[in-house]
């Protein structure tokens, strides 16, 4: 294939450091290997050498993100200066980023817009017609069958199970057969019998059952336990492990009496009630039910499976506009303490559920959010009482600042430009620094104000290779400026304590 019919993009890749690696600029294509498509980046100096070649994911794990692109003016008396008081922007469609199943996160700065979206209509295609094929598949006779379950052949059962997990075409057969034909519905009904008749030999296979179709590590057992006919039933299953044996009743009674579903701001959409449910329930089975059995394969199921549902959620969130504004509004219209606590705590779950998204696809959803008044809430937390809250509210404000600390200046420096009666962002984090009791919220105002007093470059930064120097201009002015109304407005109460030690 010719250069010239093949897409030119940078290839990025976030360090430890969360810093932006540029590993080289190159050709991107879309190749059929064996079946399996690849991404592929060949480096541009004709040297053939292969920047990236990984293979593409299922499901929405590659995320289309705008860059911002700066239009300079100039001033009609000096081809050199911009025009004040700003700059405008335009936002194009350029950057692809995703992560990888070993946890990188990858980014493809794409020159042409056009070329961006070429590539993601053949992922897209790859992911419908894949769809459709697991679709057909599902439809096509199982050519595993497991003998309905009785007392009396649990441990043919169990044989079956552990041979066919034995080699990858057994294993898909038995997983199409399991999620396809109830067959956790016959497994429940005999564990129910077996509880009535107390025959613990029998609850015992019955846990090694389940916990064998579990260790098929595959994404759909996964998908059909944690449905609303068959949690509870599993749980009571997992419950006789012979090694760690729990109250029988112990999983089933969490799930159905102590686990509460309470919404601040009621979800319009069921699909997404549903998906916080699931959500629940996997973290639960994690955290708690399986946390001696699981192992890696497992592991990755499960955070694929948390994944997918947080990635629904945050989209959800973040493409409806109104959802934020009432939530956000029970803080700016000061409603009773008890929403207003449970908006804190949606945020902080909010925050925790999008750590491991993407850095960029983070910004984005950080960035709309606070168009809604998300700020409102840091606010609140750091002026209430309660210093628990406090601290939320200050752990939350400083992985916002980790995040993107031009935001969280430009919201400050719209703040200082206007008339208010209540303390700034900026005041309370200086008010926490110097007067709190608790020494975690001082520490943590401490690192906030020196991140954003820092003149050095924040590590995510603009990736397009069009417009590097004019991000790299507009973060130094955003910098100038904060540092400007810092030293005009507030560096005096900072040092005010220093200052009352000098004669």
């Amino acid at each position: 294939m010719s250069a010239d019919s093949q897409v030119r993009v940078k290839v990025y890749q976030l360090d430890k450091d969360t810093n932006w690696t540029d590993r080289g600029t190159g050709f991107c294509t879309l190749e059929d290997c064996q079946g399996i498509p690849h991404l592929s980046v060949v480096a541009e100096n004709g040297a053939s050498q292969l920047l990236l070649d990984c293979v593409v994911q299922k499901g929405e794990v590659y995320q289309l993100q705008e860059c911002r692109i700066l239009v300079l003016q100039c001033a009609s008396n000096s081809a050199n200066q911009l025009d004040a008081p700003g700059w405008p922007a335009v936002h194009i469609a350029t950057l692809i980023v995703w992560t990888e199943p070993s946890g990188e996160d990858m980014a493809l700065s794409f020159q042409e817009q056009e070329g961006c979206q070429s590539i993601l209509n053949q992922i897209h295609e790859f992911d419908r017609l894949l769809k459709e094929h697991t679709l057909d598949q599902s439809k096509q006779p199982v050519g595993i069958e497991l003998p309905a379950p009785s007392m009396g052949n649990l441990d043919e059962v169990e044989r079956t199970i552990i041979e066919c997990n034995k080699t990858v075409a057994l294993r898909d057969q038995l997983v199409l057969f399991i999620t396809h034909e109830s067959y956790l519905d016959q497994l429940r009904d005999l564990h129910e019998t077996c509880e009535e008749l107390e025959a613990v030999e029998e609850l015992h296979t019955i846990y090694s059952i389940i916990r064998h179709i579990l260790l098929l590590n595959d994404s759909s057992i996964f998908e059909c336990i944690i449905r609303d006919d068959n949690i509870i039933g599993v749980a009571g299953m997992l419950e006789y492990d012979p090694l760690s044996p729990v109250k029988p009743g112990t999983y089933r009674d969490f799930l159905r009496y102590q686990s509460h579903f309470e919404e601040i701001v009621p979800f319009e959409d069921p699909e997404i009630e549903d998906r916080i449910h699931q959500s629940f329930r996997l973290q639960y089975l994690k955290d708690v039910v399986l946390a001696q059995m699981i192992d890696e394969g497992m592991l990755s199921a499960i955070n694929a499976g948390l994944f997918y549902n947080h990635a629904q959620i945050a989209n959800y969130i973040h493409h409806t506009p109104a959802f934020a504004d009432k939530l956000f509004g029970i803080i700016r219209r000061h409603e009773n303490p008890k929403k207003m606590h449970g908006v804190v705590q949606f945020v902080r779950q909010y925050f925790a559920m999008t750590k491991n998204f993407p850095v960029a696809y983070r910004l984005g959803l950080f960035r709309s959010l606070s168009q809604h008044g998300l700020f409102a809430v840091f606010e609140y937390t750091l002026q209430q009482g309660d210093r628990a809250l406090r601290v939320v509210g200050a752990d939350m404000l400083m992985s916002m600042l980790d995040q993107d600390r031009m935001l969280v200046r430009s919201y400050m420096l719209d703040q200082q430009s206007q008339a208010h009666k209540e303390p700034t962002l900026l005041e309370l984090i200086i008010q926490g620094l110097q007067g709190d009791e608790c020494p975690e919220i001082q520490h943590t105002c401490r690192e906030a104000m020196r991140i954003l007093l820092d003149t050095v470059g924040p590590p995510f930064e603009s990736m397009d290779m069009s417009t590097d120097l004019m991000a790299g201009t507009m973060a130094e002015k955003e910098t100038d400026d904060f540092l400007g109304m810092f030293y005009d407005t507030q560096a005096e109460r900072l040092l005010a304590p220093l200052l009352r030690l000098t004669p």
